[in-house]
């Protein structure tokens, strides 16, 4: 049987060169399969690292979300006249450092991540608007019912605002955490 195949073979030289153009063929293809399964390979690495890397980034973050929502409901219940007790400027709403060192590193918790963006800048304006209430309160250049007004409607949007993050958050890490 392998006589006779030599024999065929060698009576067909032309046959040698189609052979040879499929098997270069079948080597092209095979380098470009080889490569698109490392590359689909290498990707679903990435997105699993970075996946926890953003549950990481969520249970980082979560506590200090909770805590800005609780400065709020204490600022929402504030009286900005009573000197017995904390005045407007004595609620730190400063940006907590996790949130601060990490809000380029939102992206990773995707939906959660602008949810806690939004707080951030809700943070930012809402300490400048209470710092200039606080100065025109001290002045006497803010009527205290004004003052009492708008501090309570910040202090609204901010439990607002960190409510949704935490919620947002917080269904991050149980979905992507199992």
């Amino acid at each position: 049987m392998m006589p006779d195949l030599l024999k065929w073979l060698e009576a067909h030289q032309a046959l040698s060169s189609w052979v040879q153009a499929a098997g270069a063929i079948i080597a092209i293809a095979s380098g470009f399969a080889v490569a698109a399964w490392q590359q689909r390979k290498s990707q679903a690495i990435s997105n699993e690292q970075r996946q926890s890397e953003g549950v990481a980034l969520a249970i980082l973050i979560r506590d200090e979300i909770a805590t800005l929502g609780a400065k709020f409901g204490a600022l929402f219940n504030a009286d900005v006249e009573d000197t017995s007790g904390p005045g407007i400027g004595d609620y730190s709403l400063s940006t907590p450092r996790n949130l601060s060192n990490y809000a380029d590193k939102m992206y990773l918790i995707k939906g959660a991540g602008h949810s806690v963006l939004r707080l951030i800048a809700t943070l930012s304006s809402n300490r400048a608007m209470l710092s200039n209430m606080q100065e025109g309160v001290s002045t006497g250049d803010l009527d205290y019912n004004v003052a009492l007004s708008n501090c309570r409607s910040i202090a609204e949007r901010g439990m607002k605002t960190a409510r949704a993050a935490l919620t947002n958050v917080d269904e991050y890490i149980a979905k992507h955490s199992a």
